[in-house]
């Protein structure tokens, strides 16, 4: 049985589709942004939720910009059972912490941290829920500028792991929610 070594909430916001995870060490270098790139095309070829290349993640989301969102970022000590219950996507993979500390960049922003965690190789499990509601939002929001605001938010669990398994899409794809 997995144990919650850590939770916290956190705040991003996401544009043109996709935001960025990677190690806060590698923040504004040009392997870092290379990595990115690569991850990108990987992702748009591989049709799966997340693109990988280096240490970097490409996370493709539901909308092509966002405001703020809420995370719910928890780490545990061993891989955790798999619940899709409400989860409209839910994606897989592996990504090295050298540092311990994983942020997320929206294109275009600087990278925000979400977590601090032992250095190390880890698992994530990003999972996107209330996606239903974002054609609500998108119609409420033409004809109403109080309209409620991104329904979409997420949670990402994540374990430390000594060996390396390939990406896996448990629900949903890119950009769709399905």
């Amino acid at each position: 049985m997995a144990n919650v070594r850590q939770r916290r909430t956190a705040t991003f916001t996401y544009g043109f589709f996709e935001v960025f995870a990677y190690d806060s060490s590698r923040a504004g270098t040009e392997a870092a942004g290379d990595d990115i790139q690569h991850a990108i095309e990987e992702g748009t070829r591989s049709r799966r939720s997340v693109g990988l290349a280096g240490d970097a993640a490409v996370l493709f989301m539901p909308e092509q910009y966002s405001g703020e969102v809420e995370l719910e970022v928890v780490e545990y000590d061993a891989e955790p059972p798999l619940t899709l219950d409400e989860v409209d996507v839910c994606v897989e993979f592996d990504l090295n912490l050298p540092s311990g500390e994983i942020v997320l960049e929206e294109p275009a922003n600087d990278p925000v941290p979400i977590a601090n965690v032992t250095a190390g190789r880890y698992r994530l499990r990003w999972h996107g829920l209330g996606f239903d509601g974002l054609e609500a939002r998108r119609s409420a929001a033409e004809d109403d500028e109080d309209a409620p605001r991104n329904p979409d938010h997420y949670r990402l669990e994540l374990w430390q792991t000594s060996q390396s398994a390939p990406p896996r899409q448990h629900r949903g794809g890119p950009n769709t929610g399905t």
